[in-house]
């Protein structure tokens, strides 16, 4: 997780007042994504973190990318691979 990512969006979000379905809907997911993101249980894309950098202000959006480039883009999941011990 990103850390303070989700109390950054948040506070974003309230600051330019909008409710997380009007954030949901203008950046294109669902109001329960943006409530997992706020809540710091997942993290957007890159794809998403773009669209909320057009949507939010600049002080705010400048606060965002911070987060990202000081802490790295979200983690993706990748296909589990197992590999079998050697007996």
């Amino acid at each position: 997780m990103l850390y303070g990512m989700n109390l950054i969006l948040k506070a974003a979000r309230v600051r330019e007042g909008l409710t997380q379905q009007q954030l949901a809907d203008l950046i294109g997911v669902p109001q329960s994504t943006v409530g997992r993101w706020e809540g710091g249980h997942t993290v957007p894309n890159l794809t998403h973190y773009r669209r909320l950098v057009r949507v939010l202000s600049s002080a705010d959006a400048f606060e965002l990318l911070d987060s990202l480039v000081n802490d790295g883009p979200p983690e993706t999941a990748g296909p589990v691979t197992r590999t079998r011990r050697a007996s």
